[in-house]
């Protein structure tokens, strides 16, 4: 008996199609679309227009421009073009470690050999023959009153356009160690200090230090963020540290984190952002999600994090260049 295949195979897919449907679209009563999340990764590196792969830092300034400091130069990228200033444009060093803007919107760039200040026309080098404590600058804050404060491997630089002040160790008044890797300024204009051997703070006329008793790695501090509610954020070489001013809370690998060795934080909306050595966790203050090259990361060594205005989040790594990620709803 011949048996016509295409009319006896019509109903079975002709179902299948529906329940295709049914599962691929989800209504409300109103027969109206429910817009799905979807998370966008974006990747940059040299090829694009990046100064070079291995990214030390990202920053995000007050025109929502992009500043990355790499290993050869720092780029920005105002989300269409791109442009790198190298030691041939008048950077005092290629190895840029980090990046900051002042409150009237000078950069200002620290490499393992001074500084540099650029106005947008502009190149002025310092080193410390102008008066810096040290050549190897970590990092670069800027408070209030427009003084510039500078992280170095021997103590702490403040700049205020005219005179140089140096602050380091003194028995236990001052630093709690001279290797500083990270300043954060709070809003209530208390200087931060990280350093390797602990926490110190000065509101300009008294200094205080902590020291945790977790070990030499929750101590090495890396990064100082400051949350919007004045909540402080260290980076260490343990994991994440949390001070809301009375209570200090750690958080590591056990709890959620990627990885132990953090080495940066950023806020987006309530979500919290981790940038660690073995890649990025997002935690909403209950649940923790990791994200990895396997999810779009474009490397797993990740130095640093930032958000820009529109909320898109941008990660720093090395040496894989730079990856961007946010979440769009599909309507």
């Amino acid at each position: 008996m011949h048996i016509n295949k295409d009319k006896r195979m019509k109903p079975f897919y002709f179902s299948l199609l529906i329940i295709i449907s049914i599962t691929l679209v989800s209504c409300d009563k109103n027969n109206t679309i429910t817009p799905q999340a979807e998370e966008i990764w974006t990747t940059y590196q040299s090829k694009d227009g990046l100064a070079a792969n291995e990214v030390n830092c990202v920053f995000i300034d007050n025109n929502n421009i992009k500043w990355f400091g790499t290993e050869f130069g720092v780029s920005s990228f105002d989300d269409v073009s791109w442009q790198t200033y190298t030691s041939s444009n008048g950077l005092i060093s290629h190895n840029v470690l980090t990046v900051t803007e002042d409150n009237v919107g000078v950069k200002w760039f620290g490499t393992p050999f001074g500084a540099s200040r650029f106005d947008g026309y502009n190149w002025i080098n310092y080193t410390t023959d102008d008066g810096l404590v040290s050549d190897y600058i970590y990092d670069i804050k800027v408070d209030n009153s427009n003084n510039v404060w500078f992280a170095t491997n021997k103590g702490v630089s403040k700049f205020n356009g005219n005179v140089w002040t140096t602050y380091v160790k003194q028995s236990d008044t001052t630093l709690v160690h001279n290797n500083v890797h990270s300043i954060a300024i709070d809003n209530n204009n208390v200087v931060w200090f990280g350093t390797e051997f602990g926490i110190s703070s000065f509101d300009g006329a008294h200094w205080s230090s902590y020291i945790t008793n977790h070990g030499n790695l929750w101590n090495y501090i890396t990064a100082i963020d400051i949350d919007d509610d004045n909540n402080i954020w260290f980076s260490s070489l343990g994991g994440a540290i949390y001070f809301d001013r009375h209570n200090w809370n750690y958080y590591t690998y056990g709890d959620g984190l990627a990885y132990n060795q953090v080495y940066g934080v950023a806020f987006e909306n309530n979500n919290t952002w981790f940038a660690t050595q073995r890649g990025v966790t997002r935690y909403d203050g209950t649940n923790w999600k990791s994200y990895n090259t396997s999810n779009g990361l474009s490397g797993n060594w990740v130095k640093d994090v930032d958000v820009d205005q529109n909320g898109i989040i941008w990660f720093a790594t090395t040496p894989y260049g730079v990856s961007s990620f946010y979440i769009s709803e599909i309507k």
